[in-house]
């Protein structure tokens, strides 16, 4: 197994981001690492006047066979918010085969979580979340049971809220995951006193994958939930614990990790370890995870590997 962190944070807070892998695992530094991020900086200079307008779609980019592409070139351009026009007011459009979500309500014809059963069905390619939903509450966890790609993109930052102690968004089924311009939030009074086991984006990988596993979340924040903010499990159990001293197997897949304007924040303090990102890749596979202007505030784990 070959591990490969790419980091340029904005601000870290504590004891937050966290990549567990096998004890005999080799830990490689590569120096394209630094070149990719004074790419991403001279890029950010370039595209800082017009980037407000140029909201990046997901479909153009993730509805190609995410593991046959060069995946740098796909991570800068979620980065640097290419891949998709706007028109001429500035709002994003949908893009081609989008779901369009219109409403805030928790089911029902026009939501999120109808439009999570019919992107698993093959009705579309991608979800649209309009500018007129501000709010969606939801009252159970959201769940995606498909196995083509988990992509969901919103005009204007609407907020996803859970309204009791569950896990927000869930897949298990799906090796690819994009997701931008999101919020999630949960209830947020968790402490050592009020545990809780809710999580806010969950994507396990299931256990006879091969492959790549690619997650790619592009200013999304996640706030306020009981247990891991953000959690891509590669293990035959949820906590499966770090190095040698967890345990359960995964999969023969590797896993990719790309974060892009992200915040991870007041999360995994209604757990003992509960870490704002986990990362668990327990099999064969490679895991790379590149970390690039985001923010893990506040967070709950006591015991993890800040980056």
């Amino acid at each position: 197994m070959n591990i490969m962190i790419c980091v340029h944070l904005i601000c870290v807070h504590h004891t937050h981001v966290l990549i567990s892998y096998i004890s005999y695992a080799s830990l490689s530094m590569n120096t394209s690492c630094h070149n990719h991020i004074q790419k991403t900086k001279l890029n950010r200079r370039r595209s800082s006047a017009r980037r407000t307008k140029q909201q990046h779609s997901l479909s153009r980019i993730l509805q190609e066979d995410v593991f046959s592409m060069d995946f740098d070139s796909m991570s800068m351009s979620l980065a640097m918010g290419r891949g998709g026009g706007s028109s001429k007011s500035g709002k994003v459009p949908p893009p081609p085969g989008a779901i369009l979500v219109t409403s805030g309500a928790d089911s029902g014809p026009g939501t999120l979580r109808q439009a999570l059963e019919d992107l698993a069905s093959g009705s579309g390619d991608i979800i649209f979340i309009s500018s007129r939903v501000k709010r969606i509450t939801i009252e159970s966890t959201l769940q995606y049971i498909g196995t083509n790609l988990l992509a969901i993109q919103a005009e204007d930052m609407p907020k996803i809220i859970g309204d009791d102690d569950f896990d927000l968004l869930t897949t298990n089924a799906t090796l690819a995951v994009g997701i931008s311009n999101v919020e999630f939030e949960g209830l947020g009074h968790y402490s050592i006193n009020d545990q809780g086991i809710g999580k806010g984006i969950f994507v396990d990988v299931p256990n006879d994958a091969t492959g790549t596993a690619a997650v790619i979340l592009t200013n999304v924040k996640v706030s306020g939930v009981a247990s891991y903010g953000v959690l891509v499990n590669d293990c035959t159990e949820v906590n499966c614990g770090n190095g040698n001293q967890g345990t359960g197997g995964g999969s023969d897949a590797s896993v990719e990790l790309n974060l892009f304007r992200v915040t991870v924040e007041n999360s995994g303090k209604g757990r003992f370890d509960g870490d704002g990102v986990r990362v668990n890749e327990r099999g064969m596979g490679d895991l790379r995870a590149t970390i690039i202007d985001s923010k893990f505030n506040y967070n709950g784990a006591g015991t993890s590997m800040s980056v």
